[in-house]
């Protein structure tokens, strides 16, 4: 895999986590609405259990999809954190904090030339890890 592609999906990942964290609220949402509610003795159900079930059904396979793609974000985390020095600061603020690399740059006291050349031998470096790993 391109090393530029594998961290880039970082963020992507983390977009679907956040959207199917919001799918969760709404199964569960669901879920919850379809439990009676007591009205004296008297018991209204204001849903189907199947309709509940299969919003259980729905946020619990959410659930285990989100634990799946965090441990995936992990992975590409563990696999920055193997770079050295400036190439691992850069990477993990550009990939992972969303920072722009002339902005990280200023914060070290260097060019934006130094910051894209700083990038580009980090993304040598971190294709090497990726060719170790067999990804």
């Amino acid at each position: 895999m391109d090393a530029r592609v594998y961290l880039e999906s970082y963020e992507t990942i983390s977009y679907k986590i956040k959207n199917k964290e919001s799918e969760v609220v709404r199964w569960k949402s669901v879920a919850q609405g379809s439990t009676g509610a007591s009205d004296g003795e008297r018991v209204q159900s204001s849903g189907s259990k199947q309709r509940m079930q299969n919003a259980v059904v729905a946020y619990s396979d959410l659930e285990q999809e989100i634990e799946l793609l965090k441990r995936e974000r992990q992975s590409i985390i563990d696999n920055i954190e193997k770079l050295k020095g400036r190439q691992y600061d850069l990477v993990y603020k550009h990939y992972v904090l969303g920072m722009m690399i002339k902005t990280i740059a200023s914060q070290c006291g260097m060019s934006e030339s130094w910051g894209t050349t700083t990038h580009s031998r980090a993304l040598q470096s971190m294709q090497r890890i990726l060719d170790e790993e067999g990804l």
